[in-house]
């Protein structure tokens, strides 16, 4: 029996510490606090449980139902190809935003793009937060002046949060034609706007652009401290400019 259990302990010992290094490894790469290292560490098998069941297991929740899928274990392209199907079979502009979301995480931005073209005809011809998504996606394929036709076209007189996100947009649009100057004054007046932090990513864009390299590091690891002091909430609404910020800095370091 003592053998038996001694055995045991040689297996699981190492085990245990290979899943603690792959768990710190996970907290480092996907923003959370970094105290999660330390009680993965320090609390050995407790650590690791309580991490799984209070971080992954509740986004890998959240992510099912962001995409629609069944199972979180499905591969990206079968949820796209679900998707599609869902599109094929009820053509609306909430299912054509889902589809464009998947293809632009996926890669695709043109096809993303050509998905959500449409959704901006007939009864939401005006609408601003449908027209800001489908410009969103039209400046993040480089079709600037389509993304600048089509938001003129939006009526934001009843919804602010939408003129902003328009705004936002058009300071996106100056930055896309190497306005830089006009474009980060317009991302810092919207940092306060209540539009997470892609004001603030791409004013670090318009510091890259104007040569202020040290000023847009500062800006990039201030995002990455903030996401990791966050809230879960915040975490998941921001992960994709948290990453875009990790690969800048990244670029920025590459080129020293």
């Amino acid at each position: 029996m003592l053998s038996y259990l001694s055995s045991l302990f040689l297996l699981v010992g190492p085990l245990s510490f290979v899943v603690q290094i792959a768990l710190c490894v996970h907290v480092y790469r996907t923003g959370r606090p970094f105290w999660w290292i330390w009680l993965i560490m320090m609390g050995s098998l407790v650590g690791c449980v309580l991490y799984v069941l209070l971080e992954i297991l509740p986004g890998a929740r959240w992510e099912r139902a962001q995409t629609g899928s069944a199972s979180w274990l499905l591969p990206k392209r079968v949820i796209i190809r679900r998707a599609r199907e869902r599109l094929d079979e009820t053509d609306t502009v909430e299912n054509r935003l889902n589809l464009a979301s998947l293809l632009y995480d996926s890669g695709n931005k043109t096809e993303a793009e050509q998905v959500v073209a449409v959704c901006a005809t007939g009864v939401f011809a005006d609408d601003p937060e449908v027209i800001s998504r489908v410009a969103w996606y039209k400046v993040a394929a480089g079709k600037l002046a389509e993304a600048e036709q089509l938001i003129l076209k939006a009526n934001t007189r009843n919804n602010k949060l939408a003129g902003k996100r328009i705004d936002l947009l058009k300071a996106r649009i100056l930055l896309g034609y190497g306005k830089n100057q006009e474009a980060l004054s317009v991302f810092t007046s919207l940092q306060s706007a209540h539009l997470g932090e892609e004001p603030r990513y791409y004013s670090a864009l318009c510091h890259l652009g104007l040569g202020n390299t040290a000023e847009a590091r500062k800006v990039l690891n201030d995002m990455t401290r903030y996401f990791r002091k966050g809230g879960k909430i915040w975490r998941r609404s921001e992960r994709a400019w948290y990453k875009a910020a990790c690969l800048k800095l990244k670029e920025i370091q590459s080129k020293k």
